[in-house]
């Protein structure tokens, strides 16, 4: 299955839906990266280690979205933060529904990935996890598929060769820029990371030489 399919869903009316995430009976990202069910029995799937990020009030990303050729406009704004509970909500310039969510710092950006609007912030915050598991100061590195946890159980690929692609900006942001070749599909990833970005601030997706996914930072507020 290509990331597309794993990460695009349909699109809904144009109504907003809130949620709380539930505590019981789920599985949550633990701090260390594991991923361990709500009794506190670890899953057997294994999530790469992303380091600790805390969204702050007021914070926001606004980005341009293309699926398939069609572009929208999305933005992931932080509206409170309780404790270690996070209020989110991301409205689109689009048909998709608008969504709040509420979770831990740790599991915000995987359940708000759980609702058709937000689904694509989590292919933003994939890589991230690819850079994490090698040496991104020049040279070229393998990664598997199966080391990116849940995510990559459901990719075709098997293994891919990620490239750094030095310095570039984006939306007036520094970020280093990376390119990912599949090894065994004809899959292709390039993307640019920020210093203690949540997101990705560029990212897009490449199925046999056709951009299925894009996605860039327009805006953002950090208070």
């Amino acid at each position: 299955m290509s990331l597309l399919l794993v990460l695009a869903g349909c699109n809904g009316g144009g109504q907003t839906t809130e949620t709380t995430a539930e505590t019981t009976g789920t599985a949550a990202e633990t701090t260390d990266g594991e991923m361990e069910t709500a009794d506190g029995d670890e899953g057997d799937v294994q999530e790469p280690e992303l380091g600790s990020y805390e969204f702050t009030e007021g914070e926001s990303y606004t980005y341009t979205e293309t699926l398939l050729g069609t572009p929208v406009q999305k933005t992931w704004s932080v509206v409170s933060v309780d404790g270690d509970n996070v209020t989110v909500t991301v409205t689109s310039s689009g048909p998709t529904e608008n969504a709040t969510v509420t979770a831990s710092q740790d599991s915000i950006v995987d359940r708000m990935s759980q609702e058709s609007i937000g689904e694509n912030f989590g292919a933003a915050r994939l890589p991230l996890a690819i850079v994490s598991m090698g040496d991104t100061s020049s040279e070229d590195f393998t990664i598997e598929s199966d080391a990116l946890g849940a995510s990559g159980s459901q990719l075709e690929w098997e293994t891919a060769t990620v490239s750094p692609q030095g310095g570039d900006s984006v939306a007036g942001v520094e970020c280093s820029a990376f390119e990912v070749d599949a090894d065994d599909t004809d899959e292709r990833y390039d993307f640019c990371i920020a210093e203690d970005y949540p997101f990705a601030v560029s990212f897009s997706y490449e199925q046999g030489g056709q951009t299925a996914l894009a996605m860039e930072l327009t805006n953002a507020t950090r208070p």
